[in-house]
């Protein structure tokens, strides 16, 4: 444990201070001084990034909308059900066909949960999709 005797204070208007809180928890830090401090270290060192060097001080990890974790469950069978068939025809030397439909059905649920994900970071409503992007 570092134990730290010497204070900075740094003067800020209040848009600055929330500002600074915003930025600390996008980053992952529960605490701004310890995200101020990262920032600062990675400065000096030459680094980039704010990344916490170890857990302590960041917050929790947040909640996950359960209809996201629905998608994401539905997707990891889905791929885990491909995974071990393919597996177990390469154990017996059996040629493995995968229904295009099958494949392309895991095409769309990923790409849903992709937009569902960016929308949550967002802010965005679910659904809602940024770019149109459907490659």
């Amino acid at each position: 444990m570092v134990v730290r005797e010497v204070a900075l204070v740094v003067r800020l208007n209040e848009d600055e201070r929330a500002g600074w809180h915003a930025a600390a928890r996008a980053a992952g830090w529960g605490k701004t001084a310890g995200w101020v401090r990262s920032v600062v270290a990675a400065a000096v060192s030459g680094r980039s990034g704010t990344a916490p060097a170890t857990t302590a001080g960041r917050a929790s990890t947040p909640a996950l909308d359960p209809r996201l974790l629905g998608e994401l469950s539905a997707i990891g069978s889905n791929v885990n059900q491909l995974a071990r068939a393919l597996n177990a025809a390469a154990r017996s030397g059996q040629p493995l066909t995968l229904e295009a439909a099958a494949v392309e059905a895991l095409r769309v649920d990923v790409l849903a949960l992709t937009a569902a994900v960016k929308a949550a970071s967002t802010g965005a409503p679910m659904g809602a999709s940024s770019s149109g992007d459907q490659r």
